[in-house]
């Protein structure tokens, strides 16, 4: 799973709010606070993600702005890997 939030002034994220946009508490996550720009690459990341799960049970939370991030949501949701954008 993957989720993409945009950074405000008042983000804040705990357990109880993950759990609440489907994510498991018994499964390991990482998180990302990046700007979303070409040079983060972070397409390519997102692509690479079913490789990653078949070695590993993780979810992944993308934390950022920028001039990619209607892009990657799109590629995302394309890709059939979140259920909260």
């Amino acid at each position: 799973m993957v989720i993409l939030f945009k950074v405000t002034t008042e983000f804040c994220l705990n357990v109880e709010a993950l759990v609440g946009l489907g994510f498991a508490r018994s499964i390991a996550f990482r998180m990302m606070l990046l700007r979303l720009d070409p040079e983060k690459n972070m397409k390519f990341l997102i692509e690479t993600i079913p490789l990653v799960l078949r070695e590993i049970d993780m979810q992944l939370i993308i934390v950022g702005t920028g001039v990619e991030g209607q892009r990657l949501k799109n590629l995302v949701r394309l890709l059939k890997f979140v259920t909260s954008i």
